[in-house]
C-alpha cells in the first residue's frame, strides 16, 4: 500500500489515469488531500504528485505513463480524499469509479466500468458499457453511453443531454424545479410524471432543460 498526503488548502482538481480495479474518491472538511493506492506491488510506479496552479492546485495520479511495464493482470485499487467541492478528470478503462461526498465539475471517461456519483455540481461523462448513476446533480450534465445504463436520481437545475444506444435512461427532477423535455427513444418505452413536450411553466424555480435520445433502451421522467 502506497500511501502520500498534500496540503491543498485552495481549489483541488484530481486527475486520474487508472487502466482497471477500483478508483473510490471522498470529499472531506479538509485542507489537504490523501492518496492511497494498492497495485499488486507496482505502486511505486505510478505517478503521484501535486501541481500548483493559478487556481488552486491540481492533483495527478497516473498509471498510463508506464502502463506498458504492468504485469496484463494487476488491479489498481485507488482510494483519495479531498476537500470538498474538489474537480475531477478521470479516464478509466474497466475501472469502476465510486465517488462520495460534493464534488464540482466531474469529466469521467470508462470504457466498461460503472459509475456512482453522489453530488456533483456539472459533469460530463462518456461511457462504453458500463452503468451510471447521479444521484443529486445542480447543474448541466453531458452524458454519452452505448449500452450502459443512466440513473439520475435528483437533477436541480441547468441543460441535461443524455445520448445512449441500447441503455435504460431515469431522471428525477428536483421537487420545486420547472421542466422542458424532448425525450425520444425509437424502439424504447417512454414515460413520465410531468409533461413531456411544450414550454415550462412560468412558475419560479430552477429550469431543467432535459435532452434525451435512446435507440432501444427506455426512458423515464419523473419527479425526484
Amino acid at each position: 500500500m502506497r500511501t502520500e498526503s498534500f496540503a491543498t488548502p485552495r481549489a483541488v482538481r484530481l486527475r486520474i489515469n487508472i487502466p482497471s480495479g477500483d478508483v473510490e474518491l471522498e470529499t472531506a472538511d479538509v485542507a489537504e488531500t490523501t492518496v492511497e493506492l494498492d497495485a499488486d506491488g507496482v505502486e511505486d510506479e505510478v505517478l503521484i504528485e501535486a501541481r500548483s496552479r493559478a487556481d488552486g492546485h491540481e492533483v495527478v495520479i497516473d498509471a498510463d505513463r508506464v502502463g506498458r511495464g504492468f504485469p496484463r493482470n494487476v488491479s489498481f485499487r485507488l482510494r483519495v480524499v479531498v476537500p470538498d467541492g474538489a474537480d475531477v478528470e478521470s479516464n478509466l478503462a474497466s475501472a469502476d469509479l465510486r465517488a462520495r461526498g460534493r464534488f464540482g465539475h466531474v469529466e469521467a471517461n470508462i470504457a466498461s466500468g460503472d459509475a456512482d456519483l453522489e453530488r456533483v455540481e456539472s459533469a460530463n461523462v462518456n461511457s462504453a458499457s458500463g452503468d451510471l448513476m447521479i444521484r443529486e446533480a445542480a447543474g448541466d450534465l453531458k452524458i454519452n453511453t452505448a449500452s450502459g445504463d443512466v440513473d439520475l436520481r435528483s437533477v436541480t437545475a441547468g441543460e441535461v443531454k443524455v445520448q445512449t444506444a441500447s441503455g435504460d435512461v431515469s431522471v428525477g427532477i428536483a421537487k420545486g424545479s420547472r421542466l422542458w423535455v424532448d425525450a425520444h427513444s425509437l424502439a424504447g418505452d417512454t414515460s413520465s410524471e410531468l409533461e413531456l413536450e411544450g414550454a415550462p411553466a412560468a412558475d419560479a424555480g430552477p429550469l431543467v432543460e432535459l435532452r434525451v435520445q435512446s435507440m432501444s433502451g427506455d426512458i423515464a421522467v419523473r419527479r425526484a
